[in-house]
């Protein structure tokens, strides 16, 4: 009868009766295992890198210590004629990335720019590339109806 004891990159210590055949396949299954958490932590590592410890900012609303939401940033590019033309949703994050040094997420930027086409101050329509364009509605102009 084999014996084997394993420590884990956790600290947990297992330690492991059986044939040798077994306590094999069991260093085996474990190895793997380290292995691939190894490549795990390293991707979050670059994600933290990248996001987290980054040198974004909050952004507020002029002169107050609230912090503004997808649908204030949006608007202010209304106001700003960011949507004079036509603009796709990366275009769009790309301008709130650049100017406000802050990211919204898809997540939060399309219900957003959903809930603004509803409210008839954007409308959208498939560009000839294929993706959806969004513009300042001009009184009189119609762009897709709203789904909302």
């Amino acid at each position: 009868m084999a014996s084997a004891e394993i420590r884990t990159s956790s600290g947990a210590v297992v330690t492991v009766d059986g044939t040798s055949d077994e306590v094999n396949e069991i260093m085996r299954f474990w190895q793997m295992r380290e292995d691939r958490f190894k490549h795990r932590r390293a991707r979050f590592q670059h994600y933290d890198e990248r996001f987290v410890n980054s040198e974004r900012e909050k952004v507020f609303f002029s002169g107050s210590d609230t912090p503004r939401g997808p649908k204030a940033i949006v608007m202010e590019l209304i106001d700003k004629n960011f949507f004079d033309d036509y603009q796709e949703l990366s275009d769009i994050r790309e301008e709130v990335e650049k100017k406000y040094k802050t990211i919204i997420p898809n997540s939060s930027l399309h219900p957003t720019l959903m809930l603004l086409i509803a409210q008839e101050k954007l409308i959208r329509e498939i560009q000839k590339n294929g993706r959806w364009g969004y513009k300042i509605k001009i009184e009189g102009e119609k762009g897709e109806e709203s789904i909302l």
